[in-house]
């Protein structure tokens, strides 16, 4: 297992909190010692925190540190300037156009702009000037109005700080104290979480003075804490109860909080409790299911390259994930590439060939079995001579002598006798032999070298004397793959169309052809038996080949369930002025006249949309700001002009719920529920990277997503 030094969360914040001006950080939290500390942003410019009564907590503001139970307040304090006027000209989901739209009137107008983002609402607020009056702010909204844009409002924001301080007010009758400093700590005096208006949190809470002289409330707690608040709330576990999807989710939740620890650190705090980072609920929100989820992966991260990955994930990808270049200009990583999906259901198979009735291993050496009629013209019948038959045909196909001796009975002890005979030169010289062997060697061991030494020494000869028939064409199957007779694929299913199968063996995606009557297998009680597939992007696939010759497919997983539910198509109907007036606020002076999709993505999202404008004006977006001025739900749509209540405008028809890159919680639970564990998942939306822990988690044997017999075989994210 790859481990990654833990000198992140609250130790990150410390670093980068030097240069805020009169930032006095709050002590170390006393309960995470050695553990990455996570400070989540839950509101944001509030004037007033209250503490409800009547739990005891323990309160740390200016150096002292007390007990108190009848509940407080805290507002700000200190000597603030004096309150400055700004513009709010828009808030919008992009943070990319906001800043965008910041320069735009910055130019337009000579005012300085600011952009912002609100916690409570997840948006980023563009604001403009520094006015000392209202009537300043009410004459450039004037001017804005004259460029296209009328939704503005005057903001008063602190004007910044000349002393920091925080105002505490408790007791029967209120008494208040001042103290120096932005930082107030909470603690609870038990197990029980701190209440706040909002809910129960773990660890402690926070309050900050901000810059604009507002508080800040923020959870400050150990990360596997966090993540039990996280979980739940991003895949319920009272509609999505399977255990392995969300194992899977802990992971990716996980992997992108250590990812962007910081990311708000001017606004003392790592990352936000709403959607735009990951949804956090707290302790309201946490259920056994997703707990025990966070437990059992405990400090496991993906990793691409050695590095954190970019664990992107959305609700619903509607039967495929996209590459991320096309929804996130910006962002790069293979481990992101376009992968159909579970959520799409699973498709038939139908080649031609009826249900085969017999065991796996029974039915290969049927299709293998060319020379049979070796055995039928000989002088002896029966099952022990067909079993020699079987394998002397294999053996004269891989090019050796055909042993000379007899197999005279199905007893073990002749059976391993006759089998050291005729795989002399295929066969390390110890497997089929009662003394030991050396640990070196046996390391170096092929599986099947390894079931015929469990099947044939002298422990198993003691126990069980004779080999069962079922036994014995297991054991004539593993002498084929030794011999190079037959050769056993393990891949993961993609998809199905008129060219073959598309599969993923290791790192590779390739195309396979299907023959029109190959042999098909399901997995059922544990064992594989003929029957007709019905597979979905993720399922463990067997492909067994003779030569260049696909012979036999067979599904390796025991679910048969499909999804939990289809995606679900949208609909939503944009009205040409209501759409001209939203695109003339993001873009001032511009006058929509028609949209055009410049490009898709290889799932069929709008990578590109062109604004055409009066004259030549144009205006390109990209990526997930297609989505945010259209406001839909996805960028996977399709795009007409159409009618609706008499207005004209345009009908955008789509499906998913997000941004569609990495992980889709909805595939993840279908894929969970069809038999998939959560590193069969992790591997399928994170194609190429690899399962890394924490400095100072439990130890761990697994080193990758994927599992080692499947690596070894040639060839084989928030929306």
């Amino acid at each position: 297992m790859l481990t990654i030094a833990a000198a992140l969360g609250g130790a990150a914040i410390a670093a980068k909190s030097s240069d805020l001006a009169g930032a006095s950080l709050p002590p170390p939290y006393r309960g995470a010692a050695g553990s990455i500390v996570v400070r989540v942003g839950l509101e944001t410019d509030l004037r007033r925190v209250s503490i409800p009564c009547c739990e005891r907590v323990w309160v740390e503001h200016g150096g002292t540190r007390r007990s108190i139970a009848g509940g407080f307040e805290v507002t700000p304090g200190g000597e603030a300037k004096k309150p400055i006027y700004k513009l709010q000209a828009g808030a919008l989901k992009d943070e990319d156009q906001a800043r965008l739209l910041a320069r735009s009137l910055e130019r337009s107008t000579g005012a300085p702009a600011q952009v912002s983002f609100d916690v409570a609402s997840s948006l980023y607020r563009v604001r403009l000037g520094r006015f000392e009056t209202r009537d300043a702010a009410d004459r450039l909204a004037h001017r804005l109005v004259d460029q296209g844009i009328d939704g503005t409002w005057v903001a008063v924001e602190g004007g910044g700080l000349e002393h920091a301080a925080l105002m505490l007010a408790d007791g029967e009758p209120r008494a208040t104290r001042e103290a120096e400093g932005r930082w107030l700590v909470v603690e609870p005096d038990a197990e029980s979480g701190v209440r706040v208006e909002r809910g129960r949190f773990r660890g402690r809470i926070l309050v900050y003075l901000n810059d604009r002289g507002l508080l800040n409330l923020i959870d400050e707690l150990p990360l596997e804490d966090y993540l039990r608040g996280v979980v739940p709330v991003e895949m319920g576990p009272e509609l999505y109860d399977s255990l392995d999807s969300l194992k899977a989710q802990a992971v990716a939740a996980r992997t992108y909080t250590v990812r962007t620890l910081g990311g708000f650190i001017d606004e003392g705090f790592d990352l936000c409790a709403s959607p735009r980072c990951q949804a956090y609920g707290g302790m309201n929100a946490e259920h056994p299911l997703s707990n025990r989820a966070v437990a059992e992966t405990g400090g496991e991260i993906v990793l691409y390259h050695g590095e954190i990955a970019d664990a992107l994930y959305s609700a619903s990808c509607g039967g495929s994930t996209e590459n991320v270049e096309v929804v996130f200009p910006q962002r790069h990583g293979e481990h992101l590439r376009a992968v159909p999906c579970a959520e799409r259901g699973a498709v038939r198979i139908a080649t031609g060939s009826p249900p085969i009735a017999g065991s796996y291993s029974h039915r290969i050496l049927e299709l293998l079995d060319e020379r049979r009629s070796r055995s039928a013209s000989g002088e002896r019948t029966g099952p022990v001579a067909l079993h020699q038959a079987r394998i002397e045909a294999l053996v004269e196909r891989a090019g050796l002598a055909v042993p000379g001796g007899t197999l005279r009975s199905l007893e073990r002890s002749e059976v391993r006798r006759y089998l050291q005979s005729a795989l002399d030169l295929a066969l390390d010289a110890t497997v089929l032999r009662d003394a030991p062997p050396d640990p070196a060697t046996e390391a170096a061991w092929s599986p099947e070298e390894r079931r015929l030494h469990a099947r044939f020494s002298a422990n198993a000869i003691a126990e069980r004397p004779t080999v069962s028939e079922s036994e014995m064409e297991d054991a004539t199957l593993d002498a084929a793959r030794l011999l190079g007779v037959a050769r056993e694929e393990r891949a993961y299913f993609l998809g199905y169309g008129p060219g073959g199968l598309e599969v993923r063996a290791g790192d590779e995606r390739r195309l396979v052809p299907l023959p029109p009557a190959v042999a098909t297998f399901a997995r059922s009680g544990g064992e594989l038996r003929g029957a007709a597939l019905e597979l979905a992007p993720g399922d463990r696939l067997r492909l067994m080949w003779s030569g260049d010759r696909l012979i036999a497919l067979a599904s390796d997983h025991e679910g048969a369930a499909g999804p939990t539910q289809q995606p679900t198509p949208w609909t939503v109907f944009r009205g040409e002025d209501e759409l001209r007036h939203s695109i003339a606020n993001l873009y001032p002076g511009f006058a929509l006249r028609d949209l055009e999709v410049v490009s898709r993505g290889v799932s069929g999202r709008v990578g590109s949309l062109r604004l055409l404008g009066e004259g030549r004006d144009t205006v390109v977006l990209e990526g997930l700001a297609v989505r945010w001025t259209l406001g839909t739900p996805e960028t996977w749509f399709d795009l007409r002009r159409g009618v609706e209540a008499g207005r004209r405008g345009w009908v955008l028809e789509g499906r998913g719920r997000g941004h569609g890159v990495g992980m889709c919680q909805l595939g993840a639970v279908a894929m969970s529920r069809r038999g998939h564990t959560y590193k069969e998942i992790l591997a399928h939306y994170y194609a190429g990277a690899r399962l890394g822990r924490l400095l100072g988690s439990p130890a761990d044997s697994v080193s990758t997503i994927l599992p080692a017999a499947e690596r070894a075989g040639a060839p084989t994210a928030r929306g």
